[in-house]
């Protein structure tokens, strides 16, 4: 059973030495043919969302509530084979068929990126993969404290904090500008105040208290120690709950 959620692969090639090429200065690295995705990215749907903003403010409906549940269920996937993405960002994701107030018919996970070629060979039966084989270092906004410093040795919950980033500007209709208002999040967390305080710090207002859970956990995720970050799974079912709690009612935005 595969993902759903993830881009497909349809053939891969090692390429070993450049052997695919006849001319030795061509690439060496391996590559990957994926499934064609017809719509935008995250990042795109957000920025024209906010382009007329004067300040962010919650978004919490359907539409985000599936959008984040359906990336979670894919990093989900991922992790249960002890794979990581090591690029969760807006970019990456994929939406079909969205507009302003609808749930998108598909949203997907891709990249092309840095998962270790070695552990894509290991599971390239499931018919998914979100990266090739490069080892770059992802991206720095997004990027977790242990992969900056170790790139080589992060786990899966290295992509929970870029997780938590990326939910965080969903839920919030916004792209933070760049890393030093990723470390705003990352500081106001080791400071002993209550999510609504923090939220209220950036300016959000105040949240309803169905979400203050939600927005504890994407704050838990910005843990410096990974250990202290929650798990993909138990995202998947807190995603879920709010999910089945809102329905497909009325839109609900704060």
């Amino acid at each position: 059973m595969t993902s759903p959620h993830l881009v497909k692969v349809i053939a891969y090639e090692e390429n070993d030495n450049g052997s695919n090429f006849l001319d030795s200065n061509e690439p060496c690295n391996p590559f990957i043919m994926m499934e064609c995705i017809h719509g935008t990215t995250l990042e795109n749907f957000l920025r024209k969302r906010t382009r007329n903003a004067t300040s962010p403010s919650f978004n919490i409906t359907p539409q985000t509530l599936y959008i984040a549940y359906s990336v979670v269920s894919a990093l989900h996937y991922l992790h249960k084979k002890k794979l990581v993405h090591r690029d969760v960002k807006p970019a990456n994701i994929y939406l079909t068929r969205v507009n302003e107030d609808t749930i998108p018919s598909e949203v997907k996970l891709g990249d092309f990126g840095i998962v270790k070629w070695g552990d894509f060979k290991a599971s390239i039966t499931s018919g998914t993969l979100t990266a090739t084989g490069q080892l770059n270092l992802g991206t720095l906004k997004y990027m977790s404290p242990e992969q900056a410093l170790n790139p080589r040795e992060v786990d899966v919950r290295s992509d929970i904090y870029s997780l938590g980033i990326t939910l965080f500007e969903l839920f919030t209709n916004q792209i933070l500008p760049n890393i030093f208002h990723v470390y705003r999040l990352t500081n106001q967390r080791s400071r002993r105040k209550n999510t609504l305080s923090r939220l209220h710090e950036l300016g959000l207002g105040m949240i309803p208290n169905e979400f203050e859970d939600l927005f504890t956990h994407i704050y838990d995720m910005f843990a410096s120690a990974p250990s202290s970050r929650p798990s993909s799974v138990d995202m998947v079912g807190r995603l879920q709950y709010l999910l089945d709690s809102a329905g497909h009612s009325h839109l609900f935005t704060y």
